[in-house]
This record gives C-alpha cells, sequence and structure tokens, in this order.
C-alpha cells in the first residue's frame, strides 16, 4: 500500500503585498504629479482664452459705439472713469452681460439698476464701476460683503491719452508720442499699438496701480489688453507691459 503524497496548498493571492500596495501608490503620485500640473495649465489656458475672447465682444462693440457717435470709441466721461454702462442696451445686454466679467474672477452683475449721469439713463449699477476684489476678500462672508467685494465689471477702460486726449477712431490712427519714457517721443502709434480696455486692476494689500499684481484678474503673469483696432493681444507683467502701457496712455511712465 502506497502512502498519499502530501498535499501543498498554495497561499491565498487574492490581495495585495504591503509591498505591492506601496508601489502602486507611488506609481500614481508619480503621475498625479506630471499630470496635475499639465491640468492646471490647460484649464488657465482655457480661462484666458475665454478672457480674450470677452474683451474681442467688448472691442466689436466699441466700435458699433463709434459708428454711432462721431468715432468716440468708448463713452467713458473722464480720464479715471471705469463706467462701462455705455455698452448697455444697444450695444451688449441680456445674456451677453457676462462678457463684462473674467472668468478668472468670482465677479457678477447683479440686477440693481442707477442712473447714467453722462448718458441720462437707466444702467445697470454694476457696470458703472469696476469690483473692487477677483475674489471675496471681506470677512465675514455674507451676502452683503460678497456684494460690495464683488459686484462690478473685471475690465477697465483707459478712454484717454495724456490724461485729456479722449481715444477715438482719429485720434489712434496716427497718434505721435509726446513723452520722453522709452525713448518714444516723436514716434508716432496706430490702432493696433494702442489699447482701449484691459484686465481690471483691483484693490487689496498687493495692489499696485496699473500694473499687474496677484489680486488682479490673472494675477502678476500680466493681462489682456484691448487694442482700439479691436484686437485682443496677452501681454506679460515687467518691462513689456510698461511699454505696451506707455505706448498707448503717453503719460511718461516707465516703471510700476
Amino acid at each position: 500500500m502506497q502512502n498519499p503524497q502530501p498535499r501543498i496548498v498554495s497561499p491565498d493571492r487574492s490581495g495585495f503585498t504591503l509591498i505591492e500596495l506601496l508601489v502602486v501608490i507611488a506609481i500614481i503620485a508619480i503621475l498625479a504629479s506630471i499630470l496635475l500640473p499639465a491640468l492646471g495649465k490647460a484649464k488657465d489656458k482655457a480661462v484666458k482664452t475665454k478672457c480674450g475672447a470677452n474683451l474681442k465682444q467688448l472691442g466689436v462693440a466699441s466700435h458699433l459705439y463709434a459708428a454711432d457717435h462721431n468715432g468716440w470709441l468708448t463713452g467713458a466721461e473722464t480720464d479715471g472713469s471705469d463706467d462701462l454702462s455705455w455698452y448697455w442696451p444697444n450695444y451688449i445686454s441680456g445674456v451677453g452681460i457676462n462678457v463684462y466679467n473674467c472668468p478668472a474672477t468670482d465677479n457678477f452683475i447683479s440686477s440693481r439698476m442707477t442712473m447714467n449721469s453722462f448718458s441720462r439713463r437707466m444702467v445697470p449699477l454694476d457696470l458703472t464701476s469696476q469690483a473692487q476684489y477677483k475674489k471675496a476678500f471681506t470677512r465675514p462672508f455674507t451676502p452683503a460683503n460678497r456684494t460690495n467685494d464683488l459686484a462690478g465689471v473685471s475690465y477697465e477702460v483707459n478712454a484717454f491719452m495724456n490724461w485729456v486726449t479722449r481715444k477715438t477712431e482719429q485720434s489712434v490712427s496716427a497718434w505721435k508720442h509726446q513723452s520722453t519714457a522709452f525713448g518714444l517721443r516723436g514716434q508716432v502709434f496706430g490702432p493696433s499699438d494702442i489699447y482701449l480696455l484691459f484686465d481690471g486692476d483691483r484693490q487689496g494689500p498687493y495692489a499696485q496701480n496699473n500694473y499687474p499684481d496677484r489680486g488682479d484678474n490673472h494675477g502678476a503673469a500680466g493681462c489682456h489688453f484691448l487694442m482700439c483696432d479691436g484686437s485682443v493681444n496677452w501681454v506679460k507683467g515687467g518691462r513689456a507691459y510698461l511699454l505696451a502701457y506707455e505706448i498707448s496712455q503717453d503719460e511718461n511712465r516707465s516703471a510700476p
């Protein structure tokens, strides 16, 4: 009689060992470190593209406005005005009201109305000024504070050169620079060189007036310029921004 052969029972391999689990976690972490920055860049690019498209639509509306108002490219009353209500309702209104707000922000236009002192008609109150911040800032985050912080437009109009010369189709067609900054005096610039609107300049402890900073729509990286010919340019912060600003504004400015 033969003795039966002993049976060898294999260990249960239905689960992961600790080493295998650690290897999987390490692979996931490596993939995340590769993919997340790429996804972040893609999202940032999409936001910038939508923001540029907003300004492009505002540019079309500006030329329609000019056709009806003797070549004036804006209806801003003074150099210090951030009022964009002159677009409303003939040029941008209704569902198009979203173009006044950059998608990088939480800004919005409410239903509140007011009398525009320049045009003498009722307009949305929040079109008459920039929102103070791009994200909620004032604590506590109450509805009233949210409205105070975020209601308003995301874009700023610079309707005049050298503080006094209104930007019209005629004045920007061949502007002879008057200031000496960057050696520009005497050079002639046209509508593709001179901007009309740009990403708004916001408040906050880090704010730099008319210069990209961390509180602005796209941070310190730069901003979009809507040029007087209707094109939109992305301009990086630093010297490139200062040069583009001076060409457009003729304010003898070469520093932040």
